[in-house]
């Protein structure tokens, strides 16, 4: 059951804000598909064309839209003009039809653009209404909880499937009638839609709020009332409905403001998402566990904050005009929560007025207060109301009001426009209508729709899946505690701990070192290598940061090898200033680094009897290069290039190809495999082995191992392929590896060589 806290004043706000420096931030309720259904109303006339959606073009090109209902074989074309205003398309009233019992229907309807486009729905009429917006595909999920206030009409659950066969499982917390059967809290029921069906299920007599919705792939839920009342037992109902956010968008802070040209306050729901869930209003805190609700009335015009320990919802209701006398009856709000604030928001407002339904819309943006003046309105009046609350670490967050006419309207900060990233205003913006008549609607201008909770398989055994927050596990490395707050690790920083502190340039004789001075706030030169005379010099090119350089076979740089790799490591050292106890020695570091270069040891070099020959680089993942290179001699002594690359070579002309390695002393190569093609391409056919496993692999092939360690020679006769090929191409694996093992391969010989007594045979 419902808890109820009558709120009458402001009252000390516990609220746990962060600010996300990353920019910009647009709406995520722009979309090029939507799937979704419209709620029935209490007062239904099949005659009166009261039921439609509004398309707002966000594109700079023309926009194509089609809207079908794909189970009742009907479809609407229209495009969109760049700047156009709003698309109003009226759709047939029999769309959203009450029965009272659950059955399943084909009313779902679907929109699709070649651009995006923002898409809100309405049933309106003269005495009942309510819009809302309708949220894209991309950003539904499976998992939901009802939250709506039925009494005392009824209310409405839409559950609409897409794309697959869908099992939908209704966990219930009120009673509802399915097939004639009777269903009482705590029954557990299960469906299968195919697609573009929507399962509508009708509360009666009490409410369904904590009702939980899952599926095993995703859904769109909308729910709402069909005449609620609110506060409970006033004499003025409306029709309300909003459209859900799936558990893992949701979030833990949430702001609520009064609604605009009302004296009576608002009520709200804080339905958890999992079970021991604390959430804090004020100096009071609520535990509640998975779908309780806790239901709260403010009493005034007040701002109120939420947090929790886990992801909750929170959605607001704006009260009848029996409370206050003014206009507007009950209508539903599903409050944004911080973690989706954005920092641009582009919605369609439709001018109502002329069937005489809605008089006058308004809209709402909360954001910092000292912010505000960078939140741009375009050319609307000025704020006609403004609201503020004072949050526990002393921010002021305000809610700033204005009318707003018939149009397609952007809202946007100063900074998201400029680009300053860092300084990003965020905010939320919410519309509200109201009319002569007592109707009234509201609906989320744009909001973003990120994941929140994403899930991890656990560090300990048996590595079950376990739900943390998506910001905690984008941040690689992150060291966070339960409630999400997290600290990027030594040489990161960054709000997703993206911005590395240090950065090593593997090349194929030395490696380089960039070091943020944030890091090393002293000297250059107190940064250093294993060897302390390599230190650090402050960089030409940035204020900011130290380099360090050094050969491989310098400052202490040490390697290790395998089978695929060579890995050349060494240790930057910062001391830290100060002493021990204050002796005159210190065993601290300020920071140490390992840093290493990874460096493959296998690649194709390619050449041929006409080469284009020249420096050839490869790395491992970005981590170094080695430099290798095939040339074409003149003799067997492979000292002068063939520096004649274009003539022709006889059949039988003896040719001499070298292959040569830049690096340092501490490696040595040698060539695995040589074959020839009659194209560049390395695996084309047909191929001819020259050599095979360091060895000749044809009659007239020689090898030179006593070149050094950093090159080696063959030489072969001429040939040409059977064929129209005027070309041969040259391909060679070379390996490269630490000098001793280099040396030891060559040692080795190949079977038809005779080799000294030491040597033993492969």
């Amino acid at each position: 059951m419902a808890t109820t806290l009558m709120i009458p004043h402001v009252f000390p706000s516990h609220f746990e804000y962060t600010v996300v420096p990353v920019a910009p931030f647009g709406s995520d309720t722009l979309g090029r598909e939507f799937v979704f259904a419209i709620p029935s109303k209490v007062f239904f006339d099949p005659s009166e064309p009261n039921i439609g959606i509004i398309v707002g073009a966000t594109s700079t090109n023309v926009t194509s839209v089609v809207v079908n209902m794909p189970l009742r074989s009907v479809e609407y074309n229209f495009t969109l003009e760049p700047g156009s205003a709003p698309y109003d398309l009226m759709l047939s009233p029999d769309l959203a039809t009450t029965s009272g019992a659950a059955r399943v229907t084909n009313d779902t309807i679907v929109v699709r653009s070649d651009q995006d486009v923002s898409v809100t729905a309405y049933n309106i009429g003269p005495f009942s209404s309510t819009m809302f917006t309708v949220l894209p595909t991309k950003h539904t999920g499976r998992e939901y909880f009802i939250a709506t206030i039925t009494r005392p009409r009824g209310g409405v659950v839409l559950i609409s499937a897409f794309n697959e066969l869908t099992k939908v499982t209704i966990e219930l917390t009120g009673k509802v009638v399915i097939r004639g059967q009777h269903y009482s809290p705590g029954s557990v029921i299960m469906f299968n839609l195919i697609p573009y069906e929507t399962l509508q299920f009708e509360p009666q007599g009490e409410d369904m709020i904590g009702t939980r919705i899952t599926a095993d792939t995703s859904i769109a839920v909308i729910n709402g009332g069909i005449c609620s009342s609110i506060p409970a037992g006033t004499s003025s109902c409306d029709l309300m409905s909003e459209q859900l956010v799936s558990f893992d968008r949701w979030g833990r802070s949430f702001l609520l403001s009064p609604f605009f040209n009302r004296l009576s306050g608002y009520q709200f729901h804080v339905v958890a998402g999992r079970n021991n869930t604390t959430v804090t209003l004020g100096t009071e805190e609520i535990n509640l566990n998975m779908g309780e609700p806790y239901l709260g009335d403010v009493a005034d015009q007040s701002m109120i904050s939420i947090s929790a320990t886990k992801p909750i919802m929170v959605m607001q209701y704006s009260k009848g005009k029996s409370t206050d006398g003014k206009l507007g009856d009950p209508a539903m709000l599903l409050v944004t929560p911080w973690e989706q604030y954005v920092s641009r928001v582009e919605f369609p407002v439709f001018d109502f007025s002329a069937a005489g339904m809605i008089s006058t819309v308004s809209i709402g943006v909360i954001s910092e207060c000292n912010a505000t003046h960078n939140i741009e309105f375009g050319n609307e009046v000025p704020p006609s109301a403004e609201y503020s609350l004072i949050t526990s670490d002393n921010r002021q967050m305000c809610s700033r009001w204005v009318t707003i006419e018939e149009g397609s309207h952007v809202l946007e900060s100063q900074s998201a426009t400029q680009g300053t990233g860092a300084e990003e205003t965020l905010f939320t913006a919410l519309v509200y209508g109201v009319g002569r008549y007592t109707t009234a609607y509201l609906y989320n201008a744009g909001s973003g729709l990120q994941l929140q909770t994403c899930t991890t398989p656990s560090s300990d055994p048996p590595y079950n899946e376990i739900e943390v927050s998506c910001a905690t596990q984008r941040r690689v490395g992150a060291i966070c505690d339960e409630q999400g707050s997290c600290t990027c690790p030594a040489g990161s920083a960054g709000f997703l701990c993206q911005k590395k502190l240090t950065s090593v340039v593997c090349g194929s004789t030395s490696m380089t070192i960039t070091i943020a001075k944030q890091l090393v706030p002293g000297d250059a030169g107190a940064v250093h290598f294993r060897n302390h005379s390599c230190s650090g010099l402050n960089s030409s090119t940035s204020t900011h940061e130290i380099t360090l350089t050094t050969e491989y076979d310098q400052c202490g740089t040490t390697f290790e090898e395998d089978n695929t790799t060579i890995t050349f490591t060494n240790d930057i050292t910062y001391a830290k200033p100060g002493s021990d106890d204050d002796t005159v020695i210190t065993r601290k570091y300020h920071m140490q680094v390992r840093v290493q270069c990874c460096l493959q040891k296998e690649e194709i070099v390619s050449g041929s009897y006409k080469p284009q020959l020249g420096e050839v680089e490869f790395n491992d993942k970005g981590s170094g290069v080695f430099s290798l290179r095939l040339d074409r001699f003149l003799t067997d002594t492979f000292d002068n290039l063939e520096e004649d690359t274009t003539s022709f070579v006889l059949k039988g002309e003896d040719l001499f190809f070298g292959v040569g390695l830049n690096s340092v002393s501490e490696v040595g190569m040698f060539i695995d495999n040589c074959w020839a093609t009659t194209t560049e391409d390395s695996d084309a056919l047909p191929q001819y082995s020259l050599i095979s496993s360091g060895c000749p692999a044809a009659e007239t092939v020689a090898i030179n191992h006593l070149l050094g360690l950093d090159r080696e020679g063959f030489s072969f006769k001429a040939f040409a392929f059977v064929g129209d090929y005027t070309e041969v191409y040259i391909h060679c694996s070379v390996k490269v590896c630490g000098a001793a093992n280099a040396q030891s391969f060559r040692d080795a010989g190949c079977p038809s060589e005779s080799p000294p007594p030491d040597r033993k045979r492969r």
